[in-house]
């Protein structure tokens, strides 16, 4: 049996993160801005009296299929989703169009017949035929790899 993961959409592109790594799923409502956040801050919000920061991954996790994606973002609105998670011991969320589903997938060290590894996946994990990347938190914060 493999390890449970979260896997999710974001800019076009498939994803998943440890669900050990995931706190709590919350949609994405009240996202407040904040003057002069610089990228990827989206903003903050509150959740249980405590104010947690939202990124937004989608220039870094973004695959080709980006512009796709963003058009299509308008009608899957209602689908986009907060994953609140924790980093250097703080929660902060991130902001995704979708959470697909909680799945078991059997983690890869991404080499051998894999394409290569993107910059922000600290491997892939698969699923029969299925290999999504599995995103790294520091690489995704720190801006690369």
């Amino acid at each position: 049996m493999g390890r449970r993961f979260v896997s999710f959409g974001i800019g076009g592109s498939r994803w998943c993160i440890p669900v050990a790594e995931v706190v709590q799923i919350v949609r994405h409502e009240n996202v407040h801005g904040l003057p002069d956040a610089q990228a990827p801050v989206a903003g903050v919000i509150t959740l249980h009296s405590d104010v947690i920061p939202v990124v937004d991954l989608r220039e870094r996790l973004a695959s080709a299929g980006a512009a796709a994606g963003a058009a299509g973002a308008a009608a899957g609105e209602k689908r986009r989703r907060i994953l609140v998670v924790r980093h250097g011991g703080r929660p902060f969320g991130i902001l995704v169009d979708e959470v697909r589903e909680l799945v078991d997938l059997e983690a890869g060290p991404g080499t051998g017949t894999v394409p290569s590894l993107p910059p922000c996946a600290a491997g892939f994990a698969f699923r029969g035929d299925e290999m999504l990347p599995i995103l790294d938190l520091a690489r995704a914060m720190g801006g690369g790899g």
